[in-house]
């Protein structure tokens, strides 16, 4: 008897210690795309009873890509477009969507590494830019995986704002493709945010590889005039992700998620 409660006394002190920045366990594996290209994936366990509740005996299950979306066609062999040149101007598109995929600066040794840039026609198409039984998440999953890594949500107007500490938890460490200084970045469940930069809409020119990763959510952003869809940031200089909208045709790395 005496054994026994100094079993369950142990148990009660180690998970009493556990810390908000403890690894969190995930499970490894890969995925291929249309055209072969083979994706590092996580698998993590969400826990419905709220961020992080280990304890919670009911949980949801989220597979990521934990690589940027490569491919140049959708999931039915359909080639999706691009420009010649990469930085040619399609303002004149700013009204309707269309449906373009670029490599970083039209070079394409940045691709292995980083992924391609697409707009939010090709990611919302009915082909799916991602594998057979994966989609682009929605914000509610991008939000669901934020609230699981413990992060605080501060609103700046109507949707936008931060979340704290979720970028270093989702961020590859150091500087190997980030540049100094990769603030606080600890890739807690091997998601590995790699900075892909991202097509400007408006000059039709690329920025901030190596400084910044943008991501597309599925979900489009009502509260404008003209077609903008949120999107999720992480940046070299903050640990923060940044929830922000972003005009429709701008180019943006891709995560997918598992049906």
């Amino acid at each position: 008897m005496k054994k026994v409660l100094l079993i369950v006394l142990v148990l009660i002190l180690t998970n009493s210690c556990k810390k908000d920045d403890d690894p969190i366990p995930f499970t490894e594996g890969t995925v291929a795309d249309i055209e072969g290209n083979v994706y590092k994936t996580i698998q993590i366990e969400i826990p419905t009873g709220g961020s992080k509740g280990f304890e919670a005996r009911q949980s949801i299950t989220q597979t990521w890509m934990a690589e940027n979306l490569k491919t140049t066609m959708y999931s039915n062999g359909d080639l999706i477009g691009t420009t010649t040149p990469a930085t040619l101007d399609i303002y004149e598109d700013r009204y309707v969507l269309v449906n373009y995929q670029w490599a970083y600066g039209g070079n394409e040794t940045n691709v292995d590494t980083y992924g391609r840039l697409y707009t939010w026609g090709a990611v919302t198409d009915n082909r799916n830019i991602c594998p057979t039984g994966w989609h682009v998440p929605t914000k509610a999953q991008w939000t669901r995986l934020a609230e699981f890594l413990g992060g605080e949500f501060v609103e700046d107007w109507e949707g936008t704002g931060r979340w704290s500490n979720v970028g270093s938890k989702l961020k590859e460490a150091g500087t190997a493709h980030w540049v100094s200084p990769n603030s606080d970045a600890v890739n807690s469940i091997g998601f590995t945010a790699l900075p892909g930069g991202l097509r400007d809409f408006e000059y039709s020119i690329f920025s901030g590889i190596t400084s910044g990763g943008h991501w597309w959510s599925a979900t489009e952003d009502g509260n404008r005039a003209y077609i903008w869809a949120w999107g999720y940031a992480a940046f070299s200089g903050t640990g923060r992700l940044s929830t922000t909208d972003y005009y429709a045709n701008s180019g943006l790395s891709v995560r997918c998620i598992k049906d």
